[in-house]
């Protein structure tokens, strides 16, 4: 079991120091074999090898086509075993569900020979996301390793379905919130994630912030669509980015000021489809 902890105590309203949520609409691609790092590496656009040297057991990162244009965002986690061999290791491919399909195909392509077997194990396994509530140094032990994204996402971790997440909770000194309080928690971290957010084929990662959200190591070597994702950056021209907005009435505060963003629960007006570019309009 895992406990999340928190070098100190704030005095706060709520009782509970941190967050666990069931990441919804997520889905799990297990990878075994001894050919698996070598595979990965040369599918995405982060540096596997980190995980081998066993520097962080999760490694954020994005597949892309060969032209370059964004597949899907992941998260690469690395299980353990008791055994040293590269066969005994567990590899977790954290994906959205949307994209599930799609990515199995693309990573099968490109499997031929490769001494690798990739199961969707959705059925078995759960992507958690724990938070703290206040800005102390925290940790959550055994297994889960910090959201790389930003500074303010926490920790993720695989389980299994078998571990029930209100316990682990109750053990951790957490609260256990529905999957829609991760969700408002990564918008108001500004954090894409998902289908979508970045919609398959239609972008490119660092249009998307992966390297913002150190999801791509440019020093690693070939991967499939490396060569755009590369030009982009050492030219410096990336035309548009993924930004947050936060919609202020007309009294708000100046933008000098210190503002504590809310989340209006009640909210029912229509959004855009998320695919619509959002342009600004010259003053006349």
């Amino acid at each position: 079991m895992r406990a999340f902890s928190s070098t100190s105590r704030t005095a706060s309203s709520s009782s509970y120091s941190a967050n666990i949520a069931v990441v919804p609409s997520r889905s799990i691609i297990e990878l075994t074999g001894r050919d698996t790092e070598k595979l990965m590496q040369g599918l995405v656009s982060n540096d596997v090898r980190r995980l081998t040297k066993k520097e962080t057991t999760l490694l954020y990162s994005a597949f892309a086509n060969p032209q370059g244009r964004m597949l899907a965002d992941s998260f690469l986690h690395r299980l353990e075993s008791n055994s040293s061999t590269a066969d005994d290791v567990r590899w977790m491919l954290d994906v959205d569900s949307r994209s599930l399909s799609s990515l199995l195909t693309f990573v099968k392509k490109f499997k031929l020979r490769s001494k690798v077997k990739l199961r969707d194990v959705t059925d078995e396994f759960a992507v958690l996301q724990a938070w703290s509530l206040h800005q102390d140094q925290t940790r959550w032990e055994d297994g889960a390793d910090r959201d790389p994204r930003t500074p303010g996402m926490g920790f993720r971790t695989v389980v299994p379905k078998s571990i029930d997440p209100a316990a682990l909770a109750a053990q951790s000194e957490a609260q256990l919130v529905e999957g829609d309080e991760y969700t408002i928690h990564r918008i108001l971290n500004g954090v894409g994630e998902g289908a979508l957010d970045f919609p398959e084929s239609t972008s490119l990662p660092l249009e998307n912030n992966i390297d913002y959200m150190n999801g791509v190591d440019f020093r690693k070597g070939c991967y499939v669509g490396q060569e755009l994702t590369a030009r982009t950056h050492h030219t410096g021209v990336v035309r548009k980015r993924i930004v947050p907005l936060v919609l202020c009435p007309a009294d708000a505060p100046s933008s000098s000021s210190k503002m504590q963003l809310e989340v209006d629960r009640t909210a029912g007006f229509e959004l855009p489809d998320h695919l619509a570019e959002v342009r600004s309009k010259p003053l006349s």
